[in-house]
């Protein structure tokens, strides 16, 4: 009899218990899939434990923020111009994160929440998806750099307590630990340097994301690259005085080297993009520059370094290892030849590794007019745009005049 009761009881609530049923699964798909940071409590405990003991960098914090909101969507940018609003995405964001263009107060001066289109225009900078919404936090680590962390929420994030206020607590309270982090790590480094005999902006270093224990690394590396100078000028110099008389004008010819100090090598990192330890990727650490009278001099220098028996050859693993910017002047007018050549070198017992070194191969009034539009670009202002506009009108007239006067030089 209860049997039959049952059934029939089964029978009359099918639906409603099928459907019931699959409500249960769903909320317990969800408890097992969810993260334990389902409160503003258990968050707070999250961040301390995580900034406990620990030197947090920009991409633990949005990690972290990352895991307690349950969202992929968190992003990092620091403000590079105040002037156009432009925010660049911080190392370790990935490549998905590109540069925001917005303006400078609506996401400096307080948190904000975005909805709508604002959201979507501003989540396509940092995720591949449409955000219900964007809250933007800003922070500073000092009083020249400023941050903005954006959280992106979607109709499926289940914590309710990721708000306006507790994001930007919780920000707050991580970019406290990250200055003190922060201060610590720029002693350590300057400590470092100077027991290297390094000149470094320890500023600049923890930007990139360098530790105290890295600087020797980075130093050993510099060292390599000035064998890798000292291989390619002695090989110019070998070549011009075997080829005194088939170079025009040999002896007149002058060799220039450099090697970028650590503060140089840093600074370019940080201005391309480049994310620590990928220094070696860089390719004028190592720079010759020589500088012949004519161009005709320079196609025969050229002609030389790269015979199979000079042993010089352009670098393999580059995609362009000659760039021809006398064929091909840049729009500003610069004029020279650059090769990326491959140079092995030796350092103690780390044995022979091959470094990239930058040989440019210029004429006398392509490396006259070179320094003098370098030197108006750090000048700046609106005397300086003047005159690089004149001088990128006499480039094509000294191109003409040098090649007459190459070819004068040549019949006498």
């Amino acid at each position: 009899m209860l049997q039959k009761l049952g059934d029939s009881f089964r029978e009359i609530y099918r639906a409603s218990i099928e459907n019931a049923e699959k409500a249960l699964a769903e909320e317990l798909k969800f408890v097992r899939a969810a993260p334990a940071v389902l409160t503003l409590d258990d968050a707070i405990r999250e961040c301390v434990a995580a900034s406990t003991g620990k030197v947090l960098e920009l991409h633990d914090i949005t990690a972290l923020l990352k895991r307690i909101s349950a969202t992929d969507s968190v992003g990092c940018w620091r403000l590079k111009s105040t002037v156009d609003g432009i925010f660049e995405p911080v190392a370790g964001m990935g490549p998905d994160v590109r540069p925001l263009h917005w303006p400078t107060g609506d996401l400096t001066e307080s948190t904000q929440v975005l909805k709508g289109a604002a959201a979507q225009r501003f989540g396509a900078a940092f995720c591949a998806q449409k955000p219900d919404t964007v809250i933007t936090v800003p922070f500073r680590t000092d009083a020249d750099t400023s941050f903005v962390i954006a959280i992106a929420l979607g109709p499926e994030i289940r914590q309710t307590w990721v708000n306006k206020e507790t994001s930007n607590l919780l920000v707050q309270f991580l970019a406290h630990r990250l200055i003190l982090s922060e201060a610590d790590r720029r002693g350590r480094l300057a400590t470092e340097a100077a027991n290297l005999g390094l000149q470094l902006r320890t500023e600049v270093a923890a930007r990139v994301g360098v530790q105290p224990s890295q600087l020797p690394e980075l130093q050993r590396w510099r060292l390599r690259c000035e064998q890798a100078v000292e291989v390619v000028s002695h090989t110019v110099n070998l070549i011009l005085m075997s080829s005194d008389r088939s170079l025009p004008l040999a002896r007149e010819i002058k060799i220039e080297t450099r090697v970028k100090t650590v503060d140089s090598i840093l600074l370019k990192m940080l201005n391309t993009h480049t994310a620590w330890p990928n220094y070696e990727k860089i390719e004028d650490i190592a720079g010759v520059r020589v500088v012949c009278p004519t161009q005709s001099g320079v196609t025969e220098l050229e002609r030389a370094l790269l015979c199979p028996t000079s042993g010089i050859r352009l670098h393999s693993s580059v995609s362009e290892p000659k760039r021809d910017y006398v064929a091909n002047p840049t729009v500003g007018g610069y004029r020279a030849l650059h090769l990326i050549l491959e140079v092995e070198t030796r350092f103690g017992e780390e044995g022979i590794r091959t470094v990239p070194c930058e040989l440019q191969l210029r004429t006398v009034f392509q490396d006259t007019w070179a320094k003098i539009s370098h030197a108006l670009a750090y000048q700046g202002g609106p005397e300086a745009k003047r005159h690089a506009e004149q001088l990128r009108e006499l480039s094509s007239e000294l191109k003409s005049y040098e090649e007459s006067s190459g070819a004068a030089s040549q019949n006498k």
